[in-house]
């Protein structure tokens, strides 16, 4: 075993704590897996350069509720770990199989939740939608204010120059939920996957 690979940038480590700060597991595979191609990863040793990728792709699908995604990709990440684990030539690839193997092992249903439901922990922006309740909406205009992605749409009715309607814009919206804490009316609804999240959490 090779533990003399001269890393890129970051260490295995560091990049494993931050990936740790992240609530919903699939980001915190996505984000170990990212970093780990950018900052260390040196591509001599078949289960790591490309098991990586490959897992990769997976953890990218179940973020954005990509269409066929299924458990059998859910398998296929810990195979993947397991295999780096067996097979890399470092500890670095061992270690990042590890925690990409522990992580589907011990967080199996909520990574689930991403194919049959949603991300349970908002993380995963691709597969959440901001609305505004035009039926709630006062038209006060906190929300235009405070967004600095310029992504809150409004529409003035010329005659009475005032706003009549307020719209988010998915394509600018960064989903960073400013709009939503300070709205007064609590007008803003947070629909994942067609569900709005407050039902959702209700549910359980």
């Amino acid at each position: 075993m090779n533990d003399n690979i001269i890393l890129k940038g970051k260490k295995v480590e560091d990049i494993l704590k931050e990936a740790e700060l992240r609530s919903c597991p699939v980001q915190r595979v996505l984000y170990s897996l990212t970093e780990f191609i950018k900052e260390v990863m040196c591509g001599k040793c078949f289960p790591c350069a490309f098991g990586t990728e490959e897992a990769r792709i997976i953890a990218i699908k179940l973020s954005q509720w990509v269409a066929g995604i299924s458990e059998k990709d859910i398998d296929s990440l810990k195979r993947i770990g397991l295999n780096m684990v067996a097979g890399s030539l470092c500890k670095n690839g061992k270690d990042l199989g590890n925690f990409i193997a522990d992580t589907v092992e011990t967080s199996y249903e909520e990574i689930k939740k991403h194919i049959v439901e949603a991300c349970p922990y908002e993380e995963c922006v691709n597969i959440v939608n901001y609305i505004i309740n035009p039926d709630i909406c006062n038209r006060c205009g906190e929300c235009f204010r405070i967004c600095k992605y310029f992504a809150i749409i409004r529409e003035k009715n010329n005659y009475k120059k005032v706003y009549i309607s307020y719209e988010i814009d998915q394509t600018k919206c960064t989903k960073c939920g400013e709009c939503v804490e300070i709205c007064p009316e609590n007008a803003i609804d947070v629909i994942v996957n067609n569900r709005n999240i407050i039902e959702m959490i209700g549910e359980q």
